[in-house]
């Protein structure tokens, strides 16, 4: 419910608050005089586009804020959908700086235009003459029937399995679009994978080949080497090991000398050690053969393959070429796993699109038993706001399964006409805008004992009616208040009558520009406008009896 609306620097007004009723709100004024530029500052907070020509002075600041009570729990979701507190009066508000730049705030938390638009939709309801887009949306069509046939149980139990019909499509189509992908490359990995089993690899071995290549390929050298040191150390005449024997021997004999003389001593000894442990691993890696001709050949082809192995497969080193290996066994591995996998899959979905298909049967059994006596309540209605040989009828064509979506298997068709003997009509085609302004409030007067629907604003869609139409209209928008808040902008008095709360509009001319006002009437100003209202600005004694009868039979009624 819109329990207060604020209004600053917009249009033709300076600042201004309205404090709205409950139940059935009237605005009233003469034509050009403003009432249309409270709809413009409601539009703001509920998402529409900004104008900066629409501030009233071009150097301050536009603000617009209303402030909702009553708001149905369901929208709680959105609100935590999008981080916001959730309030017992919760606070839309739209600033625009004379520069042109548009704020939104709901609850004084910052929110983009699109925010403020999903939760000013769920909210209010703006309906004019020419508003016929809810009856052109397929979706609205089939909401409407939904809540006729009260099929909410329905809906949530087909919109899980057709969800999860889908998801499990989705997935399936992913899983075929890579096992067919893996298909058409499997031979080729296939054969690498042998490729590189068939080398057997050993993480290091081509470092280790080829310090053993390196070794055989330098056997003379080394033997020359080896055979050398042996000499040198200890089987020549002046070897090495025993003079330094006799460097310790001379050194033994000082070494207390002093520290000095003790640690040469010291250095002395450890040498000696470490060069007859030289001499020893050189008489070892002498009597060993170091030439093998048929093992040379054998780590060179065996250094060649894993060359051309890495080169091939773009690898650093053996050790990326085994982990190309394990890559390519378990891609092999996890293609046989998704054969599998989708066998599974499409199993699961060809349930579930069975599951959905007998629940969007349901659901379609559900709106055929209502659309006929739906149409003929709206017929009825219709016929009673002033069009006598209104037909209005709601078909249903289910659509192949291949078109279903979250509402189920059906679209719906809104029939019409307005004259005997003429064929029915898509309603968005062949109504005129008074038309589907008394479609629309006769599918809201149905649903609105039965469904949480948004404060309702009707914007002069009783244009063109008068006398007992106009009461019939009044009465359905009076019977309709007792459910839901509704502001009605009129140029009726039978309507303005019926109303809870009586605002009217105004406009003076000051000195510089005209300035508009909306102030709430009292009992006796209540009379005089609805006396002018019928009888014009010099309305007489007469139009003045007549506005109290019309007040005081409409209290009565309520």
């Amino acid at each position: 419910m819109l329990k207060r609306l604020y209004i600053k620097n917009y249009a033709l007004i300076d600042k201004t608050q309205i404090e709205f009723g409950p139940n059935f709100n009237i605005i009233t004024g003469e034509t050009g005089a403003g009432k249309s530029i409270m709809l413009g500052a409601l539009g703001l907070i509920l998402g529409k586009r900004a104008d900066t020509q629409a501030l009233a002075n071009a150097e301050s600041k536009c603000i617009i804020e209303g402030c909702f009570t009553n708001v149905a729990d369901s929208l709680k979701t959105l609100f935590l959908e999008n981080d916001l507190d959730f309030e017992q009066e919760n606070l839309l508000r739209r600033e625009i700086t004379p520069s042109g730049k548009s704020r939104a705030f709901v609850n004084d938390t910052p929110v983009s235009l699109q925010v403020l638009k999903e939760i000013g939709e769920h909210l209010v309801d703006i309906h004019s003459q020419h508003s016929n887009q809810l009856l052109a949306s397929p979706t609205f069509r089939l909401s409407v029937v939904d809540q006729f046939a009260k099929n909410a149980e329905l809906q949530q139990d087909f919109a899980r399995t057709f969800f999860q019909w889908k998801k499990a499509e989705k997935e399936r189509e992913t899983l075929q679009e890579a096992a067919e992908l893996f298909e058409r490359d499997r031979d080729y990995l296939l054969f690498q994978f042998n490729e590189l089993d068939a080398l057997n690899l050993k993480e290091g071995e081509y470092e280790a080949n080829e310090q053993e290549l390196e070794l055989l390929n330098n056997a003379e050298k080394v033997g020359e080497a080896l055979q050398s040191g042996r000499q040198l150390l200890e089987e020549g005449e002046w070897n090495v090991l025993d003079l330094i024997s006799q460097l310790k021997q001379h050194f033994a004999q000082v070494r207390n000398v002093n520290q000095q003389f003790a640690e040469l001593a010291e250095r002395i000894e450890s040498s000696h050690i470490e060069l007859k442990d030289v001499f020893r691993e050189i008489v070892q890696l002498s009597e060993e053969d170091l030439f093998d001709a048929s093992k040379l050949d054998s780590l060179n082809d065996r250094q060649q393959n894993l060359q051309r192995a890495i080169r091939k497969h773009g690898a650093a080193d053996d050790a990326e070429l085994i982990a190309i290996k394990n890559d390519l066994e378990k891609k092999l591995a996890n293609a046989q796993h998704s054969t599998q996998e989708l066998e599974t899959l499409k199993k699961q979905c060809a349930k579930l699109k069975s599951d959905a298909q007998v629940s969007a049967n349901k659901l379609t059994e559900s709106r055929k038993a209502v659309i006929t006596k739906t149409g003929n309540e709206i017929t009825s209605i219709l016929r009673e706001l002033g069009i006598p040989d209104a037909q209005f009828a709601i078909e249903l064509e289910t659509l192949p399964i291949e078109q279903m979506k979250s509402q189920g298997q059906d679209q719906l068709h809104f029939r019409f006409s307005a004259n005997k003997g003429s064929a029915l009509g898509s309603v968005q085609k062949v109504a005129s805008g008074g038309e589907i302004s008394r479609i629309m409030l006769a599918l809201k007067h149905l649903l609105a004992s039965s469904a949480h629907l948004p404060t309702m604003v009707f914007d002069e869609i009783d244009l063109g009616i008068s006398g007992e139409v106009a009461i019939k209209m009044g009465m359905l928008m009076s019977k309709m208040s007792e459910y839901h808040q509704l502001i009605s902008i009129t140029h009726l008095p039978q309507i303005a009558a019926m109303g809870n709360t009586h605002f009217k509009v105004s406009k003076e001319s000051g000195q510089d520009r005209s300035i508009s006002q909306i102030a709430e009437l009292s009992s006796s100003e209540r009379i005089q406008e609805i006396s002018h209202m019928i009888g014009g600005i010099s309305a007489g004694e007469n139009a003045v009896e007549s506005a109290k009868e019309l007040l005081q039979k409409f209290a009565a009624l309520n």
